[in-house]
């Protein structure tokens, strides 16, 4: 869902140094707001069609599946709490949406890996470790394995009639590789919390007094639920459209930008 959010990654930098609003690629406003129960559903029923499993080249797919459905239940439960700190910021001081709402999920972040690993990630090897993990990761050449590539663009085009293309995929891909190699480098203290000017007030802010460990457990758990009813429907015979309404009852159809 967020990948669009790394295209042109240089000018997105850039963007960042001068204290200007990074500009995501629209792709990703759609993948969060319209169609999002429906996308994971035809991606279930592209992986039916090509009768893929976890397996050798049906894993990437399958792994997809279980990371776009995390994915959701995360911001359907965090989201309020990230659209309240939203409107808050514009009362204050006005500003970009993007800027604010894109703040505090870096804030959120920050605390949440500082609190389960005990330590400021950024700087570290973990967001370059995290991002070489993606299938056809790479710096230079990445490339999306086929089967994945062809279940996205598949479940992308019959939910929206039209699909960003395999090289659009593929130049998110590797601009996400070179984020994690970046907040890996000398440099990416500077986006940690070594470098807030009041860590424990943003902390109490933007974590602690807000429960986000506590949702977080939640959206676990919601999680658990999306994946038996994937794989309720994986499984099934026929997706019909019994099959199709059941799943759509526990994966819905939100505006994620928003959460429920």
């Amino acid at each position: 869902m967020d990948l669009p959010y790394f295209t042109s990654f240089p000018l997105q930098v850039a963007r960042h140094f001068v204290g200007r609003v990074s500009l995501g690629d629209p792709w990703g406003h759609v993948f969060h707001t319209r169609g999002v129960g429906r996308l994971a559903l035809a991606s279930i029923a592209a992986i039916r069609r090509r009768h893929l499993d976890s397996r050798e080249d049906g894993a990437p797919a399958i792994a997809f599946l279980g990371g776009y459905l995390s994915h959701h239940a995360m911001d359907r439960l965090i989201h309020p709490v990230v659209q309240r700190h939203v409107r808050e910021a514009l009362a204050v001081g006005g500003g970009w949406f993007e800027s604010h709402h894109t703040e505090a999920e870096k804030y959120q972040s920050l605390f949440f890996h500082e609190e389960t690993l005990g330590r400021d990630i950024m700087g570290s090897a973990y967001p370059r470790e995290i991002t070489a993990t993606f299938p056809g990761a790479s710096p230079w050449a990445a490339r999306l394995p086929d089967e994945l590539a062809s279940v996205i663009e598949n479940a992308i085009v019959e939910v929206h009639a039209r699909t960003p293309g395999r090289s659009r995929l593929n130049a998110w891909l590797r601009w996400t590789t070179w984020y994690g190699r970046l907040l890996s480098s000398g440099q990416g203290w500077r986006e940690g919390i070594a470098a807030l000017r009041d860590a424990d007030a943003l902390r109490r802010r933007y974590y602690t007094d807000t429960g986000i460990a506590s949702l977080v457990d939640q959206a676990t758990e919601l999680t658990l639920d999306y994946l038996r009813a994937a794989d309720e429907a994986l499984a099934v015979e026929s997706l019909d459209r019994a099959a199709r309404r059941r799943f759509l009852g526990v994966v819905p159809d939100l505006d994620l930008d928003v959460g429920a």
